[in-house]
C-alpha cells in the first residue's frame, strides 16, 4: 500500500468538522416580580410591564398589564400595573386625563384585590391613595401615596420593587435640581431616604435596573457625580429590548457630567438606534417618541465637547430633524470654528442663522458687522449671549467690559447642569479673554474651574496648557498638554486660543 493511502484513511477516519453555531444573541434584561397568577404568560406579561415602566416607557407598559389582564382576568395587581403605567414618572408630569385613566384602573385592583396576596393587597390600597378623589385634589392624594409606600417598604422590608417604587415617588415630588445643596449635602430628609433605599436595594442585588436608572438620576445635579458611574456601567453592560431604549440611554447622564465623552456618544448612538427598532415595531405606543429628541440632544452635547466635528455634525443634524431648524448644525459649526460652512448655510435673516453670522464676523476680526447682527437678534428679542458680546467687546479694545460680559455669562449659566452640560461653557470664553488680555493668573483659574464643573473638557485643558505654559510652569503645562492630547485623539479639528 502506498503512503498516500494510508494517509487518506487517517483523514476519513476522522471524526467530520462541524462549523462552531454562532453564540446565541443575549437576551433582553427584564425585572421580575412574582404576581398571583397560574398563567406563566400572564406572569410574563406583568413583568415586561413593569420592566417597561421602569423604562419610562409608561404608555407601552400599559399595553401590557392589558394583555397580562387578558390571560388572568382575575389578576388584580394587573389594573394595578395600568394605574402604575397611566401615572407619572421624574420625566412625565400627570395630567387630568390620565389621572382619570388611572383611578378607573385602580378601581378594578380594588374589586378584585381579594384574590390576591397580602402583599399585592397593599400595593393596590397605595395605589388607591393616589387616585381617591377629584383630579382638583390630586396634590393631597400623592402625599397620602407617598406615606402608603413608606409603609409598605416597612411591612415588606425585602420587596426591592416597593423600595424602588417609594424613591420615584420621592424623586417626583421636587425637581432633581433641588436634591442637593452646592456642599454636597442632601437638601432634604427625603434626598437622605431616596439615597438609603436605593443603597439598600443596590447593596444585595446590584443589577436591579429600576435601583441603577434612579441612582442616575438621584445624583444628576450633585457635585459627586461620580457616585453614579458604576450603576451607569451596569447599565451600559445590559441589554434591553428596542422599547426599553431610555434604560441604554440613562448612562449617557453620567458620562456626560463626568467627562467620559466617548461613553456618552456611544450610549448616545445605541439608544437612539434602539429608538428607531421600537418606533418601527407592530403596535408601537408612538408618545414616547419624546424621547428621541432627548437621546439625540446629549450625545450631541457629548459630542461638542470633543474634537471630531463630524460625529458633532451628524448628531446635530439629527437633532434638526426633530425640531424643524438648522439650529443645532449652525451651533456645531460655531463650536468647531467651521466659518467658511457657516457663510454657507446661515444666509436667512432667522435667528440661528444671524447668530452664526455674527460669530463669524467675530473670528474675521469685523466687529461692526458681528454688532450689526447682534442688534437684528435684539429686535427679534433674541439673546445674543454674553459670550459673543464679550468677543465683540475684545475687539473693540474694551477689555474690561469684554470680561464683564464673560464673568456675567459664567453666572448666568451657573454651575448645576446636570446632563444638559453646555456646548460652549462660559468658563471657557472667561478664560479665553484673560489669556487674551494677559490675565495669565485669572485665566488659569476660569480654566481650572470648568475642568471641575466639566471633567475631561479638552478646551479647557488645551486653554490652561497654554496658560501655564505663558506663567512658566513648564513641567504642568506638559502634562496638561498630554491629558489634551489623550483625549482630543481621533479629532478632525486643530485649536488655537482664539477659537475657544
Amino acid at each position: 500500500m502506498s503512503l498516500a493511502f494510508y494517509l487518506l484513511a487517517a483523514v476519513t477516519a476522522l471524526p467530520a468538522l462541524r462549523p462552531t453555531p454562532p453564540p446565541e444573541p443575549p437576551h433582553p434584561i427584564v425585572s421580575h416580580h412574582v404576581v398571583s397568577t397560574g398563567s406563566a404568560d400572564a406572569q410574563a406579561l406583568f413583568d415586561r410591564g413593569l420592566t417597561l415602566y421602569y423604562a419610562y416607557n409608561g404608555g407601552q407598559a400599559v399595553e401590557d398589564f392589558a394583555q397580562a389582564l387578558k390571560r388572568d382576568q382575575r389578576l388584580a395587581i394587573g389594573y394595578w400595573g395600568e394605574a402604575l403605567g397611566y401615572g407619572a414618572d421624574i420625566n412625565t408630569a400627570l395630567d387630568e386625563r390620565h389621572f382619570n385613566l388611572a383611578k378607573s384602573a385602580i378601581a378594578h385592583a380594588v374589586a378584585l384585590e381579594t384574590g390576591g396576596s397580602s402583599e399585592e393587597r397593599a400595593y393596590i390600597d397605595a395605589m388607591a391613595k393616589r387616585y381617591a378623589g377629584p383630579w382638583r385634589d390630586h396634590a393631597r392624594a400623592e402625599s397620602e401615596y407617598r406615606d402608603a409606600m413608606a409603609a409598605l417598604v416597612q411591612s415588606y422590608p425585602n420587596d426591592d420593587d416597593a423600595k424602588t417604587l417609594y424613591a420615584e415617588a420621592l424623586l417626583e415630588k421636587q425637581s432633581g435640581d433641588k436634591l442637593w445643596k452646592p456642599d454636597g449635602l442632601p437638601t432634604t430628609n427625603d434626598t437622605k431616604t431616596i439615597v438609603d433605599l436605593l443603597d439598600g436595594v443596590l447593596a444585595h442585588n446590584p443589577a436591579n435596573i429600576m435601583a441603577n436608572h434612579l441612582f442616575i438620576h438621584t445624583f444628576d445635579y450633585s457635585n459627586d457625580q461620580r457616585r453614579a458611574l458604576t450603576s451607569a456601567d451596569r447599565l451600559a453592560a445590559d441589554e434591553f429590548e428596542p422599547a426599553a431604549e431610555h434604560l441604554t440611554h440613562m448612562p449617557a447622564h453620567t458620562y456626560v457630567e463626568t467627562g467620559e465623552y466617548t461613553k456618552a456618544i456611544a450610549n448616545s448612538h445605541r439608544a437612539i438606534e434602539m429608538f428607531h427598532q421600537f418606533l418601527s415595531s407592530p403596535g408601537a405606543y408612538t408618545e414616547h417618541d419624546q424621547y428621541l429628541a432627548h437621546d439625540i440632544d446629549i450625545g450631541l452635547r457629548a459630542a461638542m465637547m470633543l474634537g471630531n466635528y463630524h460625529n458633532a455634525l451628524d448628531l446635530a443634524r439629527q437633532y434638526d430633524v426633530r425640531t424643524g431648524s438648522k439650529s443645532a448644525e449652525l451651533a456645531a459649526m460655531r463650536r468647531f470654528n467651521r466659518w467658511t460652512e457657516i457663510r454657507t448655510l446661515a444666509r436667512g435673516n432667522d435667528a440661528p442663522a444671524r447668530l452664526a453670522r455674527s460669530w463669524a464676523a467675530v473670528a474675521a476680526g469685523n466687529p461692526a458687522a458681528a454688532q450689526s447682527e447682534v442688534e437684528a437678534l435684539r429686535a427679534l428679542k433674541v439673546d445674543p449671549g454674553e459670550a459673543l458680546l464679550a468677543n465683540i467687546a475684545l475687539l473693540q479694545n474694551h477689555p474690561a467690559q469684554a470680561i464683564a460680559q464673560a464673568l456675567a455669562g459664567v453666572k448666568s449659566e451657573g454651575s448645576q447642569s446636570g446632563e444638559y452640560v453646555p456646548n460652549s461653557p462660559a468658563l471657557e470664553t472667561l478664560g479665553a479673554i484673560y489669556y487674551r488680555v494677559g490675565n495669565f493668573s485669572r485665566a488659569k483659574q476660569s480654566f481650572q474651574k470648568a475642568l471641575i464643573l466639566y471633567p475631561g473638557d479638552p478646551r479647557a485643558l488645551f486653554g490652561l496648557s497654554q496658560t501655564l505654559a505663558k506663567l512658566g510652569e513648564t513641567a504642568q503645562s506638559i502634562a496638561v498638554q498630554a491629558r489634551f492630547t489623550a483625549i482630543w485623539k481621533g479629532g478632525d479639528t486643530t485649536l488655537s486660543m482664539t477659537d475657544l
